[in-house]
C-alpha cells in the first residue's frame, strides 16, 4: 500500500504525508503547526520539515503570530488539490484491482472507522 501511495504521489512530487497535510490545509483554511502534527500524529520537528520543503515548493507559507506558526495554502496548494485528490483515487483504484473492488471498498472502510475510533481513545 505504501508503494502504491509512494509511487502515485512521486508523479506530483509529493509524498502521501504532505498531500495529506495539504489537503488538511485545505479543509481548515489555516492550522498552527502543533495542530498540523497532532492531526498527522507527527513530532513537530517532522512537521516543521517537511512544511519547510512544501514552503520551498509554494505551497503553503508560514505566519509567525508570537511563538505560534501558522500556515496556510498558497494559491498554488490550493490550485494542487484537484491533483492530490486524482492521486487519492488512483492509489484506491489500483489496490482495488489487485484485491477486488468489494474488498478495496472493504478495506477503504475499516481504515476510516480504525481511524475514527484513534481518534476517539486521545
Amino acid at each position: 500500500m505504501t508503494k502504491i501511495a509512494e509511487d502515485k504521489f512521486s508523479r506530483i512530487g509529493l509524498t502521501s504525508t504532505e498531500a495529506l497535510a495539504l489537503m488538511l490545509l485545505n479543509e481548515l483554511n489555516k492550522c498552527s503547526s502543533s495542530e498540523l502534527g497532532n492531526l498527522l500524529h507527527l513530532k513537530p520537528s517532522t512537521v516543521t520539515r517537511f512544511i519547510d520543503k512544501l514552503i520551498l515548493k509554494k505551497y503553503c507559507e508560514r505566519e509567525h503570530i508570537g511563538k505560534m506558526s501558522i500556515i496556510t495554502l498558497t494559491q498554488e496548494g490550493v490550485n494542487l488539490q484537484k491533483e492530490i485528490e486524482k492521486c487519492w483515487e488512483n492509489i484506491y483504484h489500483e489496490y482495488s484491482e489487485k484485491i477486488g473492488y468489494e474488498e478495496g471498498e472493504n478495506l477503504s472502510n475499516l481504515l476510516y472507522n480504525i481511524s475514527d475510533k484513534l481518534e476517539e481513545k486521545k
